[in-house]
Formats: C-alpha cells, sequence, structure tokens
C-alpha cells in the first residue's frame, strides 16, 4: 500500500538535483542577458567598455522587434550626421551595430533609443601620423530617439587604450 509512496518520494528526491541545475542555468542566462556588456560583446570597437557603463546607468532594457521605430540603417546614418556635425574635423574610422534599447532618461521616463558607437581618435592623435591600433582611442556614444532620430545625448570617451572590458567574464 505504501510502496508507490515510496517510489514516487524517491522518484521526487532524485529529481530535486536536476530541477535545482535547470533553475541555476536559466538563471545564469536571464542575468546574462540583462548586462550590457553581453550585448555589446560581439563588436570590438573602442568604447564598448563605456557603452556598457552608459546603458546600465540608464537602466537600460534591451529591445527587440519595436514598430514605429527608424530601421538599424537608418540610425547608423543618423549617428553618422551627428558625429560629422558635433565632431568637426574629426573622421569616425568604425561604427557599432546599432542597439535598440529602452533606456530611463534624465527626465526618469523610459524611451525607445538607439545606441550608436562611433570610434575615432583622440583629438591629441588625430594629425599624429599614426595607425588608429597603436593611438588611443575615442568614441562618441550617440543615443539617438529611436522614432525621430533626433540626438538625445552624446557622450564622449577619450583616451581609450583597449576593449579589455569584453576579454573579462563578467559577473552580472
Amino acid at each position: 500500500m505504501f510502496a508507490w509512496r515510496r517510489k514516487l518520494l524517491v522518484i521526487v528526491l532524485a529529481a530535486i538535483p536536476f530541477i535545482v541545475s535547470a533553475a541555476l542555468v536559466i538563471d545564469t542566462a536571464v542575468r546574462a542577458e540583462r548586462d550590457p556588456l553581453n550585448w555589446l560583446r560581439d563588436q570590438a570597437i573602442w568604447g564598448v567598455c563605456q557603452a556598457a557603463e552608459s546603458l546600465r546607468a540608464a537602466d537600460a532594457v534591451r529591445v527587440g522587434g519595436a514598430q514605429g521605430v527608424i530601421t538599424p540603417e537608418q540610425a547608423r546614418a543618423r549617428a553618422e550626421d551627428v558625429f560629422a556635425a558635433y565632431y568637426p574635423g574629426q573622421t569616425a574610422f568604425d561604427y557599432s551595430i546599432p542597439l535598440l534599447i529602452q533606456a530611463r532618461a534624465a527626465s526618469n521616463v523610459r524611451a525607445l533609443t538607439y545606441l550608436v558607437i562611433a570610434a575615432f581618435r583622440s583629438p591629441a592623435f588625430a594629425t599624429a601620423n599614426v595607425t588608429p591600433d597603436a593611438a588611443y582611442g575615442a568614441a562618441a556614444l550617440v543615443y539617438l530617439d529611436a522614432v525621430t532620430g533626433s540626438p538625445l545625448t552624446i557622450v564622449t570617451a577619450l583616451n581609450i587604450t583597449d576593449t579589455d572590458c569584453l576579454d573579462t567574464d563578467f559577473q552580472a
């Protein structure tokens, strides 16, 4: 009479480690997806580490497939225009893939935003005959309104020596 209860108890007890393990794997995956550094990990460009910190500060959430927003191609073209206007005489040698996020603005309101990183040489090296890899890097973090393409914020990061934050296993 109690044999089936014992078998059920043994099965349940045997399953507990698998359930706990699965929960830990899911939790780790969720934390990794929430970390801005992981969103940018495939973009080895000056400014990626600073962008991750900026996204954390803005309490950003990654967005996929929003309607009513400009395309990533339009966001990149707009970021190129904004970069040229805000950094006259500088030439960006690389742009990141536009990242669509929802970030908290200074007014504490969440808004759909594109982040595009423009990498360029620090002004001190702009006229030096130095390759971009040998010079100190600089980056413009261009935040655009995802609906209109208007610039919201531009953050300049200077004297970037590498993208060493990508070489570490970041813990969320």
